[in-house]
C-alpha cells in the first residue's frame, strides 16, 4: 500500500509539472523562488517566476515573469521608485517591450522592540512572446530586472562627552577622547564603516568633531535623491544628508545645502561634521541620529533562455 501511495504521489507531481506547459506551446515556470537575491538585509529583491536557466524556447511558447520585493528598511518614507524588465535582443523579435516597468510603492517595516517585520510585495510582467526569429539557427537572450528606488536611511549612535576636569569614578576612560563608534544601521547600498568622534572640552561646553566614512557597498548606481525616474546618466550623485547630536544639527563639509556629491567612480567619501554642545554635570551620553537619502539602480540578472523558430524533432 505504502509503495502504490508513493507512485502516486509521483504521478500527480509530473502531471503537475506537465501542466506549467499549457495547450499551444505557452510557458510557465513551474518552480518558484528562482533567480538572484540582491540587497542584503535592506532590500531583497528576486525572481520568484521565470523560465529555467537555458530552456529552449520556440515562437509558440508565451511565457510570464515575476519579481518580489522584501523591504526590511524602518524609517518614515519607505520605498518608492520602479521594477523594469529587459531583454538582450532587438525589439525586431518582440518579446520584452522596451520601458517595461511598474511602479514601486511600499510602506517602511515595522520595528518592534529590535524585530524587524519587512513589507513585501510581488509584481508580474508578461505575458509575453518572440517573433520573427531566425529559421537557421538558435538564438541566446538573457532576462535583467533594473530595480530603481529612493530610500531614507537612519543610523544611530551615541558619544561620550564630559566636563574639563571632572573625574568622577562613574565617568568611561574613553568619554570626552577619540572614540570609534558603533554604529546602529541597515544593510543598504551605502553605509557607514567608520564614525569617529574627538571632542575639545572646555567647563561649561564640547566642541565636537565628527567623522563619518560612508562606503558603497555593491555594484549599482548611485542617483541624487528625487531623480531616481529622471535622466540618470550623471557623472555624480548628490545625497541628502543630516546629522544630529542630542537633537542639534551637525555643521558639515557639503556640497550644497545638505547634501554630500558621490561621483560615480567614488566607493568612499569623507564627511566632517562639527557641533558645540553644552555640558551639564561631569558627563552624559549624545544621541547620534544621520540620515540619508538617496536613489540607487540595482540590475539583477535572469535566467538565459535559448530561441528557436521552431521545435526540433
Amino acid at each position: 500500500m505504502k509503495k502504490v501511495t508513493i507512485f502516486f504521489l509521483i504521478l500527480i507531481f509530473t502531471l503537475s509539472a506537465c501542466t506549467a506547459i499549457s495547450e499551444g506551446g505557452s510557458f510557465r515556470s513551474f518552480f518558484s523562488g528562482r533567480g538572484e537575491s540582491v540587497g542584503g538585509r535592506g532590500v531583497i529583491l528576486k525572481f520568484i517566476d521565470a523560465p529555467d536557466e537555458g530552456y529552449a524556447m520556440t515562437e509558440r511558447d508565451v511565457f510570464q515573469l515575476g519579481i518580489q520585493i522584501e523591504n526590511n528598511v524602518p524609517g518614515e518614507r519607505g520605498l518608492s521608485g520602479e521594477i523594469c524588465m529587459r531583454d538582450t535582443l532587438t525589439s525586431t523579435y518582440s518579446g520584452i517591450p522596451e520601458n517595461e516597468c511598474l511602479p514601486v510603492e511600499l510602506p517602511p517595516a515595522t520595528d518592534i522592540e529590535g524585530r524587524i517585520t519587512p513589507s513585501i510585495d510581488l509584481f508580474q510582467f508578461g505575458p509575453y512572446q518572440y517573433q520573427n526569429l531566425e529559421e537557421a539557427y538558435s538564438q541566446q537572450t538573457t532576462i535583467f530586472a533594473d530595480f530603481k528606488y529612493e530610500v531614507e536611511a537612519l543610523s544611530f549612535s551615541s558619544v561620550c562627552l564630559k566636563r574639563l576636569g571632572a573625574e568622577s569614578p562613574d565617568i568611561p576612560t574613553n568619554c570626552g577622547k577619540k572614540q570609534d563608534l558603533r554604529v546602529q544601521q541597515t544593510d543598504l547600498p551605502v553605509k557607514i564603516s567608520r564614525l569617529t568622534t574627538r571632542a575639545s572640552l572646555s567647563e561649561t561646553s564640547s566642541i565636537l568633531s565628527i567623522e563619518v566614512l560612508l562606503s558603497k557597498t555593491r555594484d549599482g548606481q548611485l542617483v541624487s535623491s528625487g531623480a531616481i525616474l529622471g535622466q540618470q546618466a550623471a557623472g555624480s550623485a548628490l545625497v541628502d544628508f543630516e546629522v544630529l547630536v542630542n537633537r542639534q544639527p551637525a555643521q558639515c563639509s557639503l556640497a550644497g545645502s545638505k547634501r554630500i556629491e558621490f561621483r560615480q567612480n567614488e566607493n568612499e567619501k569623507l564627511v566632517r561634521c562639527t557641533i558645540t554642545l553644552p555640558v551639564e554635570g561631569d558627563h552624559f551620553d549624545a544621541p547620534i541620529r544621520i540620515k540619508m537619502g538617496y536613489g540607487f539602480i540595482q540590475t539583477v540578472r535572469g535566467p538565459t533562455i535559448s530561441l528557436r523558430k521552431e521545435e526540433l524533432l
